[in-house]
């Protein structure tokens, strides 16, 4: 992405023209991922165990309450759901902001019961706790750059529901079907949320390897190369 819109704002500059600089800058870049704290994380499992209903799909939302995560296609999705009376239970959480999308205060009462949670949560135990109620995360956002609350939530073996787009082929397993937003309904009604532990299990050990411990060693080593170069 940064190559592409260098390459854009190469071009509106004005002359001379120095294309080669972009190819120099490319053949010197890696891309490094980000490093989380997932270690833990199971402690939190059951403390919400009675909540809700265990046999409808619990829809996760743990994204800024803002439009370019996608909250548009969400709400459609979400009264999609209500209209058609599908039995789904919804755990909104995520940041929100003084100005937010349109419609999306008026979705938690359109929810109703079928809202477990709405709201960011108060603690890193609570939110992880609420992760792991969850069957899937749906999301489609017009942009991302790596994707951390879908790599959190599967660390909890929360389903991602995602495009093949952004960060996703490189944050998401490879046997992992990629699920644009028009198919989400059919997913809910064929029951694509029921996952067998093998898969849960694939999801949650994929969602380990951005844990700090494992990335952390990488990291190290690429700013010892780069500190070596300077000198």
């Amino acid at each position: 992405v940064f190559m592409e819109a260098g390459e854009l704002w190469m071009k509106a500059m004005p002359k001379p023209h120095v294309p080669h600089l972009l190819e120099e800058l490319r053949s010197k870049s890696r891309v490094m991922h980000l490093g989380l704290d997932l270690q833990g994380w199971e402690r939190h499992k059951d403390i919400r165990r009675s909540v809700g209903r265990a046999d409808v799909p619990t829809i996760l939302w743990n994204h800024r309450w803002a439009w370019d995560k996608g909250t548009d296609t969400f709400m459609a999705f979400a009264r999609e759901i209500i209209q058609r009376n599908f039995p789904a239970q919804f755990v909104i959480l995520g940041q929100s902001f003084s100005h937010m999308p349109q419609g999306w205060e008026s979705l938690r009462e359109e929810l109703g019961e079928r809202c477990l949670q709405w709201g960011y949560a108060e603690s890193k135990e609570e939110y992880i706790s609420w992760l792991w109620q969850c069957d899937v995360v749906p999301v489609a956002p017009h942009q991302e750059y790596f994707g951390l609350s879908v790599v959190e939530a599967m660390r909890c073996e929360v389903m991602p529901w995602v495009p093949d787009a952004h960060a996703y082929p490189e944050t998401t397993p490879n046997d992992i079907r990629f699920l644009p937003s028009e198919d989400w309904i059919q997913a809910l009604e064929d029951g694509d949320w029921k996952r067998n532990p093998q898969c849960k299990q694939a999801i949650r050990e994929h969602a380990l390897q951005f844990d700090w411990a494992e990335r952390g060693p990488a990291v190290l080593e690429e700013l010892n190369r780069v500190a070596s170069n300077v000198s």
